[in-house]
C-alpha cells in the first residue's frame, strides 16, 4: 500500500489558503478526509448541538502518468476535496445539496510540444526556402532585377502562404495522432491536452487562417488584373473557293496587313517605334471588309464562366462531411473520454468534446470527401462526360480565336485557336462540312505548330513584347475624353470612344497574329519542353535575350489565373474557414453553412472583378457579357 497524498483546499494557514496556491510546494497534505463532520458545528462554549455541518462537496482524483515507455504507470494519485457548510435545519429536512466526485488524468505533454515545435520549425525552414525560389521566379518574370518594395511584398505573401500549409499539415497531424491513439489504447500511453494546451493548438490553426486568407486575397487579386486578348484569325471573306483551301491566302493577309500597319502608323511592329500614341486616329476598319465580332463575345463568355469554375463542388462537400458527423454521429467520437459513442446518452451526456481531437477528425473528413470528389472528377467525369478546360480549348478552335494572357510582363499563357479550317464564320452547313473533314483528316491539324495538336503554352517573353502590346494600348488612357477614360477603367465600354477602341483592338490583333505568325524577326519564338528543374520549381531558367520561349503544356496551366488552378488555395481555405468556425461555436451544422456563404460572397466578388478586367483589359462590351 502506498500513502495517497490528499489536498483539502479549504485549509487556513496564517490567514491564507495556502492550497489554493498554484506552487505545488507551498501545499499541505494530509493522509485522511472526512465526507460528513457533524462536530464542526458545535461550539466549545455550551457545549450545545451542532448548528451546522460540513461535508465534501468536491472530489476528484487526479492520476498522472509516469512515463511513455512503461505504459500503464503513474504517479501516487492526488486526492483534492473541497468542503462545505450546510444548515441543521436543512440536514433534518433532507433537503439535496450538491455533491461531485471526478477522476481527472493528465500527462507530461513537453516533449509531444517540443516535436511539434521541432516540425513547425524544420518545414517553416523549408517553406520559407520555396518562397524565395518564387519570389526570385517572380521577379524573373515581372522584369524586375533590383529588390524593392513590391518584390518585398510577394516575398512575404509567399511565406505566409507556405507557412500556412505548414502550420495546418502539422496541427492535423498531432491532432489525429491524439484522437487515433487515445482511442485504440488499451493500456494508457498518452492522454489529450488539456484546456492550455488546446489553446495552443487553437492558435497555430487561427494563424493557419489568417495566413491562408491574406493568399487567397492576394491570388483574386492577381488573377482579377492579368492583361488579357483575344486574338480573332477570322479573315474578311473575299473568295467562294472552299474554305478549307484559304490557309495560305491568310498568312498572305495578314503579312500584307503588318506590312499595311507600319507604313499606315510610320512605324515598325516589334523592334520599332510604334509612337506614342499607337495608331492614329482614323478608322483602322473604315475601308476594308470586316468580321463579325458575336465568336469574340461567345469565348469571352466562356471565359467568364470558366473563371470560378472548380473540380470540386463545395455544396457537396460539405454535405458529405454533415452527413458523416451528424447523421450517422461520428462527431461523438471526438469525446473526450477513452471510449467511442454515436450520440449522446446517459453516459456521456456531461462529457465534454476534445476540441483537438474534434478538429482532426473534421479535418480528415473533410479531405477524404475532398479526395474522393478529385478522384471522381478526373478520372471518370472529365473523361467521359465534360472537361470544362479542354472544351474551352476546343471552343477557341471552332470560332478561331486564340487567347493571349499576360500575367507578368514577361510570363504568360497562350492557347492557340486557330482554326484548322482557315475559317470559322461560315454557314451551318459549312461548319458541319468543315467538322467532317477534320474527323477524317483531311486538313492541318490544331497544333500551333504543323503537324501537332499541341495548343496550350505557357510563354517567356523578352520585355519588347509586353512594353509593345502596352504602347499599343496607349490610347486608351491618352485620348482627351477623360469620363470615357474613366469609364473604360471603372469597367465599362459602352460608353467610351468606340473608334479608339476599335483602332485599338484591330493593331493589337495584327501586331499578336504577326508576332504568333514568326513575321518579326526581332520578336521571335521557339517551342520546346520544359526542364525538369523548371517543373519541380516552376521557374523559367531562359533568359529570354535570344527570344521568346513557348513551353509545352502537359495539361492547362492556363487555369493559374482561374479558380482551377488554385484549387489547393481554394480547399485549405474552406477547411481551415470551416474548423475555426466549429472550434468557435462547436456546431458543424453553423460552421458548414457560414463556410458556404462566405465562398458564394467570394466567389461573387471574382465574378465581378474577372468581368470588369475582361472589359478593360480585353475590350469586350460589358453589354454583351452574361
Amino acid at each position: 500500500m502506498y500513502p495517497i497524498p490528499v489536498k483539502i483546499t479549504n485549509v487556513e494557514h496564517e490567514s491564507k489558503r495556502i492550497n489554493m496556491d498554484n506552487d505545488p510546494s507551498n501545499w499541505h497534505l494530509v493522509r485522511r478526509f472526512f465526507v460528513v463532520d457533524v462536530d464542526a458545528g458545535i461550539t466549545a462554549k455550551d457545549n450545545s448541538s451542532a448548528k451546522f455541518l460540513s461535508y465534501a462537496k468536491d472530489i476528484n482524483i487526479h492520476i498522472t502518468l509516469y512515463n511513455k515507455n512503461k505504459p500503464g504507470s503513474i504517479y501516487p494519485p492526488l486526492v483534492t476535496v473541497t468542503y462545505a457548510d450546510v444548515s441543521w435545519d436543512a440536514y433534518e429536512k433532507s433537503l439535496k445539496v450538491p455533491v461531485s466526485f471526478s477522476i481527472t488524468y493528465s500527462a507530461n505533454q513537453s516533449q509531444t510540444f517540443q516535436d511539434i515545435s521541432l516540425a513547425l520549425g524544420v518545414l517553416s525552414a523549408l517553406a520559407i526556402l520555396w518562397a524565395c525560389s518564387q519570389t526570385w521566379s517572380w521577379s524573373r518574370r515581372s522584369g524586375k532585377s533590383a529588390i524593392g518594395l513590391a518584390a518585398l511584398v510577394k516575398l512575404f505573401v509567399f511565406t505566409v502562404g507556405a507557412l500556412s500549409n505548414v502550420f495546418l499539415l502539422v496541427t492535423i497531424s498531432v491532432a489525429l495522432n491524439w484522437l487515433i491513439m487515445y482511442k485504440q489504447q488499451d493500456v494508457v500511453h498518452l492522454f489529450l491536452p488539456n484546456v492550455q494546451q488546446e489553446k495552443t493548438i487553437i492558435t497555430y490553426i487561427s494563424l493557419a487562417f489568417v495566413m491562408k486568407t491574406l493568399q487567397l486575397i492576394h491570388n483574386i487579386a492577381m488573377q482579377s488584373n492579368v492583361d488579357i486578348f483575344f486574338l480573332d484569325w477570322e479573315r474578311p471573306h473575299v473568295s467562294s473557293k472552299p474554305r478549307h483551301q484559304g490557309g495560305l491566302r491568310h498568312m498572305r493577309a495578314a503579312r500584307k496587313e503588318v506590312t499595311k500597319l507600319g507604313s499606315d502608323d510610320g512605324s515598325q511592329v516589334g523592334g520599332g517605334d510604334m509612337g506614342d500614341n499607337g495608331p492614329s486616329g482614323k478608322s483602322m476598319g473604315a475601308d476594308t471588309p470586316t468580321v463579325t465580332i458575336w465568336r469574340s463575345y461567345f469565348v469571352a463568355n466562356e471565359w467568364c464562366e470558366l473563371q470560378t469554375h472548380r473540380r470540386l463542388s463545395l455544396p457537396l462537400q460539405l454535405l458529405g462531411v454533415l452527413f458523416f458527423l451528424k447523421v450517422i454521429g461520428l462527431e461523438y467520437v471526438a469525446l473526450a473520454t477513452p471510449e467511442s459513442y454515436h450520440s449522446r446518452t446517459w453516459s456521456n451526456f456531461d462529457v465534454p468534446f476534445s476540441s483537438a481531437c474534434r478538429f482532426g477528425l473534421g479535418a480528415a473528413f473533410f479531405l477524404l470527401i475532398a479526395a474522393l470528389q478529385v478522384f471522381i472528377h478526373r478520372v471518370l467525369y472529365e473523361r467521359f462526360f465534360e472537361n470544362k478546360m479542354q472544351h474551352f480549348v476546343d471552343l477557341c478552335s471552332v470560332s478561331n480565336i486564340s487567347v493571349f494572357i499576360f500575367m507578368h510582363p514577361k510570363f504568360g499563357y497562350y492557347i492557340h485557336g486557330r482554326s484548322a479550317q482557315g475559317q470559322a464564320d461560315v454557314s451551318m452547313k459549312e461548319m458541319h462540312e468543315l467538322l467532317r473533314r477534320e474527323e477524317e483528316d483531311l486538313c492541318g491539324h490544331r497544333g500551333l505548330l504543323p503537324d501537332t495538336d499541341q495548343q496550350t503554352f505557357e510563354m517567356f517573353l523578352p520585355a519588347a513584347v509586353f512594353e509593345q502590346y502596352q504602347r499599343l494600348r496607349k490610347p486608351l488612357t491618352t485620348y482627351s475624353q477623360a469620363p470615357d477614360r474613366m469609364q473604360i477603367a471603372e469597367g465599362h465600354l459602352s460608353r467610351a470612344d468606340i473608334e479608339t477602341v476599335v483602332n485599338t483592338y484591330a493593331v493589337i490583333t495584327k501586331f499578336l497574329s504577326a508576332f504568333i505568325d514568326h513575321f518579326i524577326k526581332e520578336l521571335d519564338y521557339t517551342v520546346k519542353d520544359r526542364a525538369m528543374l523548371e517543373k519541380l520549381l516552376d521557374i523559367e531558367l531562359h533568359d529570354g535575350q535570344d527570344g521568346a520561349v513557348f513551353y509545352n503544356d502537359g495539361g492547362y496551366s492556363f487555369g493559374a489565373v482561374t479558380y482551377h488552378g488554385q484549387e489547393l488555395t481554394l480547399l485549405l481555405f474552406d477547411l481551415l474557414l470551416f474548423s475555426v468556425i466549429d472550434l468557435a461555436s462547436h456546431d458543424y451544422v453553423l460552421a458548414a453553412t457560414l463556410t458556404l456563404c462566405i465562398d458564394r460572397a467570394i466567389q461573387g466578388c471574382r465574378q465581378v472583378l474577372g468581368r470588369r478586367n475582361l472589359v478593360k483589359k480585353a475590350l469586350v462590351d460589358e453589354r454583351f457579357l452574361w
